[in-house]
């Protein structure tokens, strides 16, 4: 169909036709824009087939499901792009997330001052970004939620170094 419906598309078929990693498997394109042939890269598909056209003036069966060099261009850095984000499938932190995760964790401070002997709660500790690894974590804090405060004073705005 020239162009494709999008709902006649069936992209997952992709994954039937390379279910053991056994094939090449390419997408012919028909649709408008390649929104599509971006999609069939990200599902698996190696090749792509779509139409190219050198002048937008010519009219052609298929001219208005081509792609001009401009389009052609775009559409190739899209689907890079795409192979770059796919990555290689671990389920690992990527070394740049490594780097700033600190920067973007945040850790316990306290909201109100905090005498010994009270119980460290939601009313009186607060979750902020401090830009360096320091206290305890807001993702420990459920494990010491409604602990005693052995330490001396906490003073509002300090950091909680340690609950005890």
């Amino acid at each position: 169909i020239y162009p494709a419906p999008f709902e006649t598309i069936n992209l997952r078929a992709i994954n039937s036709l390379n279910f053991n990693n056994k094939y090449t498997v390419g997408y012919s394109d028909h649709c408008l824009g390649w929104i599509a042939s971006s999609a069939a890269v990200s599902m698996g598909a190696k090749i792509i087939e779509k139409h190219f056209i050198h002048d937008d003036k010519i009219k052609a069966p298929d001219s208005h499901i081509s792609l001009n060099f401009k389009s052609f261009k775009n559409m190739v850095k899209d689907i890079r792009c795409i192979e770059t984000m796919l990555g290689n499938g671990d389920k690992v932190p990527h070394k740049k997330e490594l780097e700033v995760r600190d920067h973007y964790r945040r850790y316990c401070v306290a909201k109100i001052d905090i005498n010994p002997g009270d119980l460290f709660n939601e009313s009186n500790v607060l979750f902020k970004r401090l830009g360096v690894k320091i206290g305890i974590s807001a993702s420990d804090f459920k494990k010491n939620l409604y602990m005693k405060s052995a330490k001396s004073l906490i003073k509002a705005g300090d950091v909680i170094l340690e609950i005890k």
